[in-house]
């Protein structure tokens, strides 16, 4: 049963996810910036597998959104494809300096990977073939960081970073309507799932 405004509490951020941040940068670039970019620009776990570094402007300090990969079907040999979509709300989103910063650790570390095909992918986050990674792909990394700290699945829900996000740039000022287009939400009551 989903929620609704009658019997959903929206919990704001707390310092937990601060730390959650904070172990991710200990724990490897990948994670920490998968993070950041859900906690600190609010976006999908299926607009993070279809991020490319072509959509990152690192000079205006931007990212645009343009695609988002679903789980899909599978194939003949047994293994479970992904379906490329437009991201449900084309949009482009400052980034702040965070973000940049692990941006860039991230793409150092790939320079220095012996794996080419990863190092050479046209994605931010791909698997060892240089593919894009699928949601269940990047959900299970985060999972094995969750472990590793000893944090609740629910602490690290892609989910609640993503309300982080959105009481922080509310916290910041930023108008109700703004923070629903940032996170490409139709809904005006996107605060409560």
């Amino acid at each position: 049963m989903k929620p609704n405004k009658k019997n959903s509490e929206i919990t704001a951020y707390s310092p937990e996810e601060e730390y959650i941040l904070q172990a991710s940068k200990e724990y490897g670039a990948e994670i920490h910036l998968m993070l950041a970019l859900v906690a600190k620009a609010g976006l999908r776990n299926g607009e993070l597998c279809g991020l490319m570094w072509s959509d990152i402007d690192f000079e205006k300090k931007k990212v645009t959104i343009i695609r988002s990969i679903k789980q899909g079907f599978s194939t003949p040999n047994g293994n479970c494809g992904t379906v490329v979509q437009n991201a449900l709300f084309k949009r482009t989103i400052l980034l702040p300096e965070c973000v940049i910063e692990a941006l860039e650790q991230w793409k150092a570390v790939l320079g220095l990977s012996l794996d080419e095909e990863k190092r050479n992918s046209p994605y931010v986050f791909s698997n060892s073939r240089g593919e894009a990674l699928s949601p269940p792909q990047l959900s299970t990394r985060i999972k094995l960081f969750c472990r590793r700290y000893g944090f609740d699945s629910k602490d690290c829900s892609l989910v609640r970073l993503r309300k982080t996000c959105a009481f922080e740039m509310m916290g910041n000022g930023i108008p109700y309507d703004v923070v629903k287009e940032v996170l490409g939400y139709k809904s005006s009551n996107f605060l409560y799932y």
